[in-house]
């Protein structure tokens, strides 16, 4: 009776037609190979071979000439999975299987999270569907990308942390700084979560007073700080990922001057700055050239960087996932409507949807309606009278921010595609409250 129950049970249902949906998906990214390997993927998978055959992290060809900044571009994590998978089995393809995992336990553990939250299974289930069945979360888990990784990290971050907070065990507290180790390992994004890091600390010392919690951030630290030195050793530069500079340079600003030039004049800036770059003697001098290069221009325009700053909050919220959704269906045009809106206005995504492909505007009108309502829940559970315990309405407010304002004009659904399973965990726990539940256990107050 008990088996009969459960296989007969909405979740279980529920998790049968996800399985059913992503082994569709990821079939056909098989049969299209060419999805698989789309945006980064290249890097990645590179880096892994040169990591079995060289024993270094380099995301180029070493039979080129070599360029000192793709020894940091990418991180280690990542390359070090897909490497692993390469050499147990001589097929990267799997780390697509290992990701269609990952997916369901972080479903698993938005379910718990939920649970030990005393949030409705009516709602639970309406959540886990919408984080299952989301187009951009189906399709990322089919790329050679490090959006479901970096998600999980985080997930499982979340869980440890609010574990420690309820069963009062530094066990929880180490385990959550391991999946944040991880996170920084995977993505640059994740550089300067350690300032907020000591915050959360220093708030769990004031509670609990003890001081081995003031020794837990040292972990992200010294992770920082070892790959920041080899990547001195490797380039003669101190510093973490040479993509900070390199997105700064060819999103940020350029996409900063295409607002206020047009796009000739800002690719004009824009490979000069480069070009002089490459004339530069050393890979210091070139480093030191960009940066300062990169600083000139934000301090030139400090007030209309700040406004097409705050612009790519909008995006990264409410992107439904264009980028992804052209590199699926093979379309030709394959950049995000973020890059459409930063190069020819917000009239160049509405011209882009009035002829779209009637299945892709479903598809992106239905997400569209998914992020719109994430959206406003978000801004609502800042403002909520009752919220979760302090310390998780906190975390999940800064890791929300922290990631939306370190993405800034980029932002697109791939990079919230990380936190969208606290998007997912504040709809739930706002529409309690405007469900008008007065009481939904100890954690809410």
């Amino acid at each position: 009776m008990k088996i009969r129950r459960l296989a007969s049970s909405p979740l279980t249902i529920l998790f049968i037609c996800a399985v059913v949906i992503y082994c569709i998906v990821l079939w056909h990214i098989y049969q299209n190979s060419e999805i698989a390997i789309t945006g980064d993927a290249a890097e990645y998978i590179r880096s892994a071979h040169n990591l079995i055959d060289h024993h270094v992290i380099y995301c180029g060809d070493l039979s080129e000439p070599v360029n000192p900044d793709l020894f940091s571009r990418r991180l280690f994590m990542y390359p070090a999975l897909i490497a692993f998978v390469i050499y147990l089995f001589n097929n990267y393809y799997l780390v697509i299987g290992l990701q269609m995992m990952l997916v369901f336990i972080n479903v698993f553990l938005i379910l718990t999270l939920l649970k030990e939250m005393n949030v409705s299974e009516k709602w639970s289930r309406i959540c886990a569907a919408i984080y299952l069945i989301y187009p951009s979360q189906i399709i990322f888990t089919g790329i050679i990308m490090t959006e479901i990784l970096l998600q999980s990290f985080l997930l499982s971050a979340f869980f440890f942390y609010s574990r420690f907070f309820r069963e009062r065990t530094l066990m929880n507290l180490f385990l959550y700084n391991l999946m944040l180790m991880g996170a920084v390992a995977t993505k640059p994004v994740m550089l300067y979560i350690w300032l907020p890091n000591i915050v959360v600390h220093l708030w769990a010392y004031a509670k609990e007073r003890k001081r081995l919690i003031l020794v837990f951030p040292a972990m992200l630290l010294i992770l920082i700080s070892a790959w920041s030195y080899r990547n001195e050793r490797m380039t003669g530069v101190y510093h973490f990922s040479s993509i900070r500079n390199h997105n700064l340079l060819n999103y940020n600003i350029r996409s900063l001057l295409t607002v206020k030039y047009g796009q000739v004049e800002a690719d004009r800036v824009i490979d000069d700055i480069e070009m002089h770059a490459e004339q530069r003697n050393t890979y210091p001098e070139k480093y030191d050239y960009l940066e300062s290069r990169i600083k000139d221009i934000l301090k030139e325009y400090p007030l209309e960087y700040a406004a097409h700053h705050m612009k790519g909050l909008l995006n990264f919220f409410l992107d439904p996932g264009r980028f992804e959704l052209c590199a699926f269906f093979n379309c030709v045009e394959s950049v995000s409507f973020s890059t459409l809106y930063n190069r020819y206005g917000y009239g160049a995504v509405f011209r882009y949807l009035m002829r779209a492909p009637v299945h892709m505007l479903i598809i992106i009108l239905a997400t569209a309606i998914i992020n719109l309502a994430l959206f406003v829940s978000f801004f609502y559970f800042i403002v909520a009278r009752r919220r979760i315990e302090f310390e998780c309405w906190a975390w999940l407010m800064m890791i929300c921010a922290y990631i939306a304002l370190i993405t800034g004009p980029i932002g697109a659904s791939r990079f919230r595609l990380p936190i969208f399973p606290f998007l997912v965990i504040i709809f739930a726990l706002t529409r309690l409250r405007v469900s008008g539940i007065k009481s939904v256990g100890p954690l809410i107050y």
